[in-house]
């Protein structure tokens, strides 16, 4: 029978469904309260927390200046305006920096802004964008196959054109190189801070230096999960007010916060996840991003193997799903997502915007 489960205790059928995202109608009771689903404002059933999104990009979309149509495996992706929400993503499979333009109101005004980091040398990979605001809309992008970063100065690629900012173009563990550079953010001083995945450490990059110096990891890039190791970092977001930086600690499944006024080696604290990979709600499994509210502090962080996004309060001991399976399943409707990668925020913290991975989209949600 339909909303229907089987309740052993009493041997009956009862009329609820114990599926995620199962067709249910408002003001009936048709999702299995004892698996804390509701009937939520979409019509389908699922944890109250979680949110149903609204595909504004994907395989399909058309972009100007482009012959290669639509988003594949979009990986980064950042934010800028304060009257309108501008979106810059790293389209990883097809090798570009693409622009949706008032990405809250025209899910149509998309274009490329960038194919090359130097004259016909082609981006490879380019894993994440940082948007600099501050300074003219500066675009810098960790760049997979040179293992570099490259700055768009006021996101022009021609005048004046591209330059790298951190990596010699080499991939290693010398301090001059990265080795397969991800999350990427920059300090009000121009300072890069990038994390060099491959290294398992976390560099700062001044401006004009020829070397990097290392605020997290091992000069002889070994990985580890103590208090002062990373293995396989990601995403990093930079809370610079309190000198704090965040970072997901990947295959140690955990976010780690570090002080940036500390001596080095310094040690970090876990702040979400270090349970073990998992999907219980203290646990997180690969997470990929992180970005941090405002308003609260909260982190927003990307589950990226359990197909969910977390927000985990400061102090908190366990994060709330607010997109994606509570329970860690992968899926492609309004409410779920397949490896995702990225997210941002936007200024007053009304929308959220994921980079969908595997589904080749990027999904907005509207905070709640």
């Amino acid at each position: 029978m339909p909303h229907t489960y089987w309740n052993a205790s009493i041997s009956m059928c009862i009329p609820q469904s114990p599926i995620l995202g199962a067709s249910c109608q408002q003001n009936m009771s048709m999702c299995r309260e004892d698996l804390n689903y509701t009937c939520l404002q979409f019509n389908q059933c699922g944890p109250l927390s979680v949110l149903s999104g609204t595909t504004i990009a994907n395989d399909t979309t058309k972009i100007r200046n482009s012959s290669t149509v639509g988003l594949n495996s979009p990986f980064g992706i950042d934010i800028f305006g304060t009257n309108s929400d501008s979106i810059i993503i790293a389209d990883l499979g097809n090798n570009r920096i693409v622009g949706l333009w008032d990405a809250d109101t025209n899910y149509k005004n998309i274009s490329v802004v960038a194919t090359e980091w130097a004259p016909g040398q082609p981006l490879f990979f380019p894993y994440d964008v940082y948007v600099n605001a501050r300074n003219g809309c500066d675009i810098y992008v960790t760049n997979y196959g040179p293992s570099q970063v490259v700055l768009y100065s006021n996101m022009q690629t021609i005048n004046p054109l591209p330059r790298i900012v951190a990596g010699d173009g080499d991939g290693g563990a010398g301090l001059d190189r990265l080795n397969i550079p991800f999350g990427v953010v920059v300090d009000s001083n121009k300072n890069v801070i990038v994390a060099s995945m491959m290294d398992n450490r976390i560099m700062f990059w001044p401006p004009n230096a020829l070397n990097g110096t290392i605020i997290v990891g091992h000069i002889s890039a070994i990985s580890g999960n103590t208090a002062m190791d990373l293995d396989s970092p990601q995403g990093i977001a930079l809370d610079e007010h309190n000198s704090w930086l965040y970072v997901a600690d990947s295959n140690n499944h955990r976010i780690q916060r570090f002080i940036l006024t500390d001596t080095w080696p310094c040690n970090g604290t876990t702040v979400a996840g270090g349970n073990g990979p998992g999907s219980r709600s203290n646990q997180l499994s690969n997470p990929s991003y992180i970005k941090i509210s405002n308003k609260t502090g909260a982190l927003y962080i990307v589950d990226a193997n359990n197909h969910r996004i977390q927000r985990w309060n400061q102090g908190a001991t366990e994060g709330v799903t607010i997109a994606g399976d509570i329970n860690g399943n992968p899926g492609s409707n309004e409410t779920m997502l397949s490896y995702p990668t990225g997210l941002a925020i936007n200024h007053n913290e009304t929308f959220m915007y994921v980079t969908d991975q595997s589904n080749n989209r990027v999904q907005r949600f509207e905070l709640i």
